[in-house]
């Protein structure tokens, strides 16, 4: 039995048990709600705005956001994939503002299933459209900042990537750093987040990293891109430390 097949095991009977002392709430509202499961977790109001958002469309590209390969940056040579859309501070995706805001301040498995489900498809779709092997394909994460773990304990970049590669058995590859940089990034502008995003970010000090990334595919991981200068950091440092190719794929992409 492979180890990720035991781990498998061991999260279905941990959350049958989780969900026997606390039933499932709503991902999208957090309500009590009667017969929801893994594959039904919004109550019926949350349901249908969830669809709604996960099949709108890109304003630039007008592709569904799932099938949009803008990024925010042009000229970059690290492709993007996303899920949903996102805007801070608007009520107009407000099923996904609310999990990503869930997954930054409490540790919630739920969630974190759900989308790394979710992820599941656009992983698989960039091994095949790129003819990728599998077999030299990793999953790296830009690491959440330290003071921010230690405020909240979750990291939820981290948690995404682990629960994807339990669905999808890519490796993970804990390749990137997060210096104690406390500037927070969202109230900065796109100048000033590439230059913090550098200093931010480093390769980790371990013996092996740069021989476990020689000539590896790697699929970076984060919950949501907005300027895209952490992932264009990360992604560069990652090919600097001897990566073949880099794609970014995330939750959602502001819009």
């Amino acid at each position: 039995m492979k180890s990720t097949d035991l781990k498998r095991i061991l999260y279905t009977v941990s959350d049958n048990v989780r969900h026997l002392l606390f039933p499932r709430r709503c991902i999208g509202c957090g309500k009590l709600t009667e017969g929801l499961s893994a594959h039904t977790p919004f109550c019926t109001e949350c349901s249908s705005t969830f669809d709604t958002e996960y099949n709108s469309c890109c304003s630039d590209c007008v592709k569904q956001h799932r099938a949009c390969r803008c990024f925010p940056h042009t000229g970059t040579k690290y492709p993007q994939y996303h899920l949903l859309p996102y805007k801070p501070g608007s009520k107009k995706y407000a099923v996904t503002a609310a999990m990503l805001l869930r997954i930054k301040d409490v540790p919630d498995r739920d969630t974190v299933l759900f989308l790394a489900e979710e992820l599941k498809t656009l992983c698989q779709q960039i091994i095949t459209e790129n003819g990728y092997d599998p077999a030299q394909c990793v999953l790296a994460y830009a690491p959440r900042s330290p003071k921010n773990y230690r405020k909240t304990g979750v990291d939820q970049a981290r948690a995404l990537t682990q629960a994807l590669s339990l669905l999808t058995d890519l490796p993970v590859v804990y390749a990137l750093r997060h210096n104690k940089n406390d500037r927070i990034q969202k109230n900065l502008s796109t100048a000033q987040r590439l230059e913090n995003a550098q200093t931010s970010y480093c390769i980790i000090d371990k013996p092996n990293i740069y021989t476990t990334l020689s000539s590896k595919h790697v699929i970076l991981i984060d919950d949501i891109m907005t300027s895209g200068a952490t992932l264009m950091h990360c992604a560069s440092l990652l090919t600097k430390a001897g990566a073949k190719s880099v794609v970014c794929l995330t939750v959602a992409k502001s819009t």
